[in-house]
């Protein structure tokens, strides 16, 4: 579920590896003068690692069409900030495997697209809804 406008999934790229796996790259805008940057915080925006967590469940969605919830996370580092006014523009890639009926193994990371400089890393588990 988007956040009220504060981002939009441009482009993506899916490659299918077998009927288990696939992998895909998700090119997503920030909204510079989305409401939530005026609180977070006033005079130096920054992106919410709550927010990074969900433009990854909704690319997620975009991957798969189904709803998912993160069951098991073994890893989210967030390794640098996003400040929206310099960093408008991030890649979000995905790596995902089938291990149950239910279950999807994932890896990936977010990163700000001009620089490539990861923002996240992120290793877990999606259960469907």
């Amino acid at each position: 579920m988007k956040i009220d406008n504060l981002y939009k999934i441009d482009k993506s790229e899916i490659s299918h590896e077998s009927d288990l796996s696939s992998a895909a790259c998700f090119l997503v805008t920030l909204d510079k003068s989305h409401r939530i940057f005026t609180g977070h915080f006033p005079g130096t925006p920054v992106l919410p690692g709550v927010c990074t967590l969900q433009i990854l469940k909704d690319c997620l969605f975009s991957l798969t069409g189904e709803s998912l919830l993160f069951s098991d996370i073994s890893q989210c580092k967030f390794t640098g900030m996003v400040d929206p006014c310099a960093d408008e523009k991030l890649s979000v890639n995905i790596s995902k495997k089938k291990i149950s009926e239910s279950l999807l193994l994932i890896n990936a990371t977010v990163s700000v697209t001009d620089c490539d400089r990861i923002i996240l890393k992120f290793k877990g588990k999606c259960s469907t809804l």
